[in-house]
């Protein structure tokens, strides 16, 4: 059922994880350490992190996470147009992702309520 609503919204991938520390958990604060987040801050914060390492704190219930993935470019390159302007990238171009996935998202979370039945919590993450 997930996979088949999930592909029906347009998600193009459908994985489940089980919702306890990641297997790459070292790897990610190794990465963090070594500031390879750049400009990206907000992933070393320590709500991120524990949010990150800890998925079951966020929602103690939990025993599964369920990951999508989809692509979101319109395929309408259009013309690049005169050299002397700015060309804007890709995916600035559209609707900003996060806006486009949480919709999503939230429209698979009540589809797993709707069909678990109550007592289902669930929580999305872009």
């Amino acid at each position: 059922m997930i996979k088949q609503r999930a592909s029906e919204l347009g998600f193009e991938l459908v994985g489940f994880a089980p919702a306890q520390r990641p297997t790459h958990a070292d790897f990610y604060l190794d990465w963090l350490n070594r500031g390879y987040a750049g400009t990206m801050a907000y992933l070393g914060r320590p709500d991120a992190v524990k949010r990150r390492l800890a998925p079951s704190d966020a929602l103690p219930d939990a025993r599964s996470i369920v990951v999508v993935a989809m692509n979101y470019h319109d395929d309408d390159d259009g013309p690049i147009g005169d050299a002397a302007r700015p060309v804007i990238a890709r995916y600035a171009r559209g609707t900003d992702y996060h806006t486009v996935f949480e919709e999503k998202l939230e429209q698979l979370a009540v589809s797993l309520r709707d069909t678990a039945g109550a007592g289902t919590s669930t929580r999305c993450y872009v």
